[in-house]
């Protein structure tokens, strides 16, 4: 597959930075990692920073460390922006940064993830602060099953 990216970053990996915007509920996830493993491939970059990986510092440094990256991409899940997702993409945009959109999708089984790349951000829905912790519950309550305990149930992403 042609990839027109991979001529606008050259293989020398190891220099180039990819910040990962994510929501939080996927940090630590089979999703996170699929996501991790396809920017890789697809953008041929060496790291992958995400917030979780500098808990505790202030708005400023992750600011510092999108000037610092090649390109910022943000996660969608069920086509919404998470309020961090959408506030790190709006700032890429402002200081002219390459930014991506990576949607991730489940496939009607619920078994696969589907990931498409959009260049910029979608005309997806923006959710506020409190929004997204609602939205967080939603999907926490949704792997909870009806009986947790006995019946386990695999998390949705």
């Amino acid at each position: 597959m042609f990839n027109p990216f991979k001529k606008l970053w050259p293989s020398s990996s190891n220099k180039h930075l990819i910040y990962l915007s994510i929501p939080s509920i996927l940090y630590h996830t089979h999703t996170e990692r699929t996501c991790k493993n396809y920017l890789k491939d697809y953008f041929d970059v060496g790291k992958i920073r995400t917030p979780f990986d500098f808990r505790r510092k202030d708005r400023n440094f992750f600011e510092e460390l999108m000037k610092k990256s090649e390109i910022v991409v943000g996660i969608t899940i069920k086509d919404v922006y998470t309020y961090p997702v959408w506030n790190d993409l709006t700032f890429s945009q402002s200081i002219e940064k390459s930014f991506f959109t990576l949607r991730v999708v489940k496939d009607s089984k619920g078994r696969d993830l589907h990931l498409f790349l959009i260049e910029g951000m979608a005309d997806f829905d923006k959710l506020s602060w409190d929004e997204t912790q609602e939205f967080y519950l939603e999907i926490q309550k949704e792997n909870i099953g009806f009986f947790p305990l006995m019946f386990g149930k695999k998390p949705e992403y």
